[in-house]
This record gives structure tokens, C-alpha cells and sequence, in this order.
């Protein structure tokens, strides 16, 4: 018993050397792991070999019930003959365009896709996110495209309150302004100031916490509204209509048709004209030389006033250049109708282009307007002549290469920056049968919200129709004469770039003189801070 309890005491009182203890341990964990890996295994062999044997039961009833759907027949009934799909009626007249036209928003408070279409439905909310954000952001503005599409914009009749808007950011009042302390105060939706609403203006608020008028107020509920403007928005009382056409009348012009068409067409557009008893219109023509036309209503038939000086221009007297259209109906018309003959026996194969320009901007120039070019080949003579080829082989592949893509005298953006500061937009239709510079020729009408038609290798028989319907459309279409254009963001978006025909005179300010339905204008926002939405 002694030695027996002496052993176990020497036992006890034993200390194990180290590494035989971690010897066995790691062992079995070892072993543990292997029971381990081996049990999953078996468990996800045991699954697939499960799955494959019961695949064909799972598929079997979707399988017959897609036989079962193939399988039906259009009929009246059991034992009725089978109806044929292609007679079923179609929706036809106002039915079918009303099935076929946009849709209209949901909410009215927002403005249709055709004014303001984002290229995202969303932005983000968040700085993270707005780091990960790859998509371009930008948003295409079309201010007339109610016109264009046939819908009508609720107009504002100006009150004795005037134009309800922020104080700090200018923002009209919309349908996403809140309202405070019992509808006295009204806060922006765009740099959340709270602003007093005015006596005239003020209206009770509803349990929702929305005023009691908002039926009764466009602005309260509609995205596009129309504000009758006062006195003061305005810089000088409104313009009449002014349409002042440049005709080319050199050889290469008759030759192709072009004067003949231009002429027929603006004769037949003369009752279409907006701006009823207020619209003016005048004419130039030009070869190597200016010919203008006195069309005062007095006289029987147009006087016809020639300028050889083409350096420097001059108006050759200082009315009866531009006259008002119902006074002068008669006149007009006799000039319209000789104006294809009396130029037909012409040998002047130049054209004074920029003389021209230069002159016209002189009859314009105190009241502004929309100038109509017709050009029918590279203007040869004057300010802004232009070389019959700018190709330079050179210039390919090289980092020059878009130099070629510049007008190539200066002549035309200074010009188009004279004209802009007139309020005067000029649209070009340019008919030529050989090298066209149009780098050169477009840029007057991209910086004065102009528009550009161009007809290679002109010819009356085969262009003719298609230059009298876009110079007609141009012609009659709704415009806005002398607009400005303004973009407002919210908090942390700003307007890194615009594009289109207009000319941007200051920061987030698009100053354009003449809009149409079919004008877009694009505006790229860019993160300014954190995105609050």
C-alpha cells in the first residue's frame, strides 16, 4: 500500500517534458480535421448525387405545364373554331395616337421628360458614393418642347403681389416649396432659406400642412408654368419680329436654283410670319458687290441701292432698309417675284460674304433679330474669304489635328460676338458643289443660337423641296425672341459645362436670342460638396 501511494505521489508530483504534450495535441487536432474534411465531403457528394436523381421529377411538371400553354387556342368556346389573332381590332385614329404619345408624368409637379430629360434617374445621396459614382450626369433642356409636342402651358397672370420668389437664390415659387408658420413663411426647395410670403399671396394651410389654393394656383401644382413678366424683368420693351435675308446672287447661286427656291418660299411664308402687324423683314443681296433694297410703302416698286465698298460698309441711307412687313406687303411681294430674273444674266462668280454680314449687322444692329444667310459656294471677296481647301496631310494624327476643325479666320467669331451683343442670331443654308468650310461657316450660328442647313451639290430639282420645306418650318415655327436661359441647382451640384448654339456670357447663365421647339441645350452638373438630395 506504502509503495503503491508513494507512486502514485511520484506521479503526481511528475513534470511531463513539453514537447511531448504539443506532440499530441497537434496530432489530434490533425486527425480532428481530416474527420472533419472527410464528413463535409460525403455530406456535399451526397447532395449532388440527391439533386441530380431528383432533377427530372422537379422539371417534369414545368415542362408539361409549358406543352399544356403552347397548347391553347383562341376560341369562342368548346367546339368553336379557332379565332385568328391578326383579326382583333386595332386602335385606330385618336385611340391609336394616344396609345402611340408619351406618356405624361405621374406627378404634374414635375415637368415632362421632353423639357428636362437627366441621362440617370438617380443621384447619389452620399460623399461615399458619390466617389464610386461613374455614370455621366447631364441633363438635356428643351424650354419649348410643350410647343412642339401640342400641349398647352398654364399662364400666370402677373398680381398686384408681382413674382413670388426666393430672396437669395431667385428661385420661382414651385410646387416643392414648404410652407411654415401657418402658410406666412414658405421655404426654398433650392437653398432652404425661409422667405415671407406676401400679403396678396397668403393663404391658409390644410391638415397636410399644404395650402388651400393649390388647385386654384398653377405654379402650387404644375412642373411648366409661364410667368407674365413686369416692367422690371425687362432691359427695353419687347422686340417685334425682325427677319432681315442675305440672298447670294452670284452665278454659281442661279445656276443651281437656289435663289428661285428661296424666293418662291419666302413669298409663300409671308402670312405665316409671327408678330402679326409688329414683324419686319428686309433684303440684302450680294455677288461682288451689295445690293440693297429701299421698301418704303410709298413707293410702287423696290429701289434697289448698290455699295461697292466692301472693306468697310455702309448703309447706303438710314431707314426704309427695314420696314414693317403689313405696310410694305406690296413692295415685298414685286421684289420676291423679279428677284430670280433680275440677277439671271449676272457673270460675277465672287461672293462678299463677310461684306454682307457686316452690312446686315448695320440695318440690325438697333433693334436685333434673326438673319437668314443663303450661300451657294466659299465666299471669295472681303472680310472672311475663305481657301478653296484647308486639307493638310500634315496635321493628321498629330496633336494639331483639331486645329482643322477651327474657323480659319478670325473674321467669324468676332463676328459672332458682335452680333450676340445685339440680340441678333443668324441661321445659315449653305448650298455648295464643292469644298465647304464648314468649321469656318458654323461657328457664327453655334455662338448666337443659329442653326446650320447644308445641301451638298446643290440642285433645284432634287433639293429644291427639301430647302422650301426647312426654310418654311424655319420660318413659321413658335419662337422666343430675346430669352435668357437659366439653370438653378440645389446644394452641392454646380454646372461644370453647357452645350449648344447659344452664347454663355457668365456663370450658370445661358444667354440665348432666339428658342424653338426643336432647340436642345445640354448641362452637365458636377459635385460641389456633399450631396444633399
Amino acid at each position: 500500500h506504502k509503495a503503491v501511494a508513494a507512486g502514485v505521489r511520484v506521479h503526481i508530483n511528475a513534470r511531463p517534458h513539453p514537447s511531448n504534450i504539443t506532440d499530441a495535441v497537434t496530432v489530434h487536432q490533425r486527425v480532428h480535421r481530416m474527420i472533419s474534411l472527410l464528413h463535409h465531403l460525403l455530406v456535399a457528394t451526397l447532395a449532388r448525387l440527391w439533386f441530380i436523381l431528383m432533377l427530372p421529377l422537379l422539371l417534369w411538371p414545368m415542362q408539361r405545364l409549358v406543352e399544356q400553354f403552347e397548347s391553347l387556342v383562341l376560341s369562342a368556346g368548346p367546339g368553336a373554331p379557332e379565332a385568328d389573332g391578326r383579326a382583333f381590332p386595332r386602335p385606330i385614329g385618336q385611340e391609336r395616337d394616344g396609345a402611340r404619345a408619351p406618356q405624361q408624368p405621374f406627378d404634374r409637379a414635375n415637368c415632362s421628360a421632353e423639357n428636362m430629360r437627366p441621362t440617370v434617374v438617380g443621384v447619389p445621396n452620399s460623399t461615399a458614393l458619390r466617389l464610386r459614382w461613374q455614370l455621366p450626369l447631364g441633363i438635356i433642356v428643351r424650354p419649348m418642347a410643350d410647343e412642339a409636342m401640342g400641349r398647352s402651358v398654364p399662364v400666370i397672370p402677373l398680381g398686384s403681389q408681382g413674382i413670388v420668389r426666393c430672396r437669395r437664390c431667385r428661385t420661382y415659387m414651385n410646387p416643392f416649396c414648404t410652407w411654415v408658420d401657418g402658410g406666412r413663411r414658405f421655404k426654398c426647395n433650392v437653398c432652404a432659406m425661409l422667405n415671407e410670403v406676401p400679403v396678396e399671396y397668403f393663404s391658409t394651410l390644410d391638415a397636410n400642412g399644404l395650402r388651400r389654393d393649390v388647385a386654384e394656383r398653377p405654379e402650387l401644382s404644375c412642373g411648366t408654368v409661364e410667368w407674365v413678366a413686369p416692367q422690371e424683368y425687362m432691359v427695353r420693351p419687347p422686340m417685334p419680329p425682325v427677319y432681315f435675308f442675305a440672298i447670294d446672287v452670284s452665278v454659281a447661286a442661279h445656276s443651281c436654283g437656289m435663289v428661285a427656291v428661296v424666293a418662291d418660299t419666302i413669298r409663300a411664308c409671308l402670312d405665316q410670319l409671327p408678330g402679326d402687324e409688329r414683324t419686319q423683314v428686309g433684303f440684302l443681296t450680294y455677288d461682288s458687290s451689295l445690293h440693297f433694297y429701299n421698301l418704303k410703302a410709298s413707293l410702287a416698286a423696290p429701289q434697289m441701292l448698290v455699295v461697292t465698298e466692301l472693306d468697310e460698309p455702309f448703309l447706303p441711307m438710314p431707314d426704309d432698309l427695314l420696314v414693317n412687313l403689313t405696310d410694305s406687303r406690296p413692295v415685298i411681294e414685286a421684289l420676291l417675284d423679279a428677284l430670280p430674273s433680275t440677277y439671271s444674266s449676272s457673270t460675277s462668280n465672287d461672293s462678299a460674304m463677310g461684306a454682307a454680314l457686316q452690312a446686315a449687322f448695320l440695318v440690325m444692329s438697333h433693334v436685333g433679330g434673326k438673319l437668314l444667310l443663303f450661300q451657294a459656294g466659299l465666299p471669295t471677296l472681303g472680310s472672311g474669304k475663305l481657301k478653296p481647301s484647308r486639307d493638310n496631310l500634315n496635321l493628321y494624327n498629330s496633336d494639331r489635328e483639331p486645329s482643322l476643325r477651327n474657323p480659319e479666320d478670325p473674321f467669324f467669331k468676332r463676328f459672332a460676338g458682335e452680333a450676340s451683343s445685339r440680340q441678333i442670331t443668324l441661321d445659315v443654308f449653305l448650298g455648295s458643289n464643292g469644298f465647304a468650310d464648314m468649321a469656318s461657316l458654323a461657328s457664327i450660328p453655334r455662338f448666337t443660337c443659329g442653326q446650320v442647313y447644308y445641301y451638298p451639290g446643290f440642285h433645284k430639282m432634287r433639293d429644291g423641296p427639301k430647302l422650301s420645306a426647312e426654310l418654311s418650318r424655319n420660318l413659321t415655327r413658335p419662337t422666343a425672341w430675346e430669352a435668357v436661359m437659366r439653370i438653378r441647382c440645389s446644394r452641392g451640384l454646380k454646372i461644370g459645362s453647357f452645350h449648344g448654339h447659344f452664347f454663355n456670357r457668365r456663370y450658370s447663365c445661358n444667354y440665348t436670342f432666339k428658342l424653338n421647339p426643336r432647340g436642345p441645350y445640354a448641362a452637365l452638373p458636377t459635385a460641389a460638396r456633399a450631396l444633399l438630395c
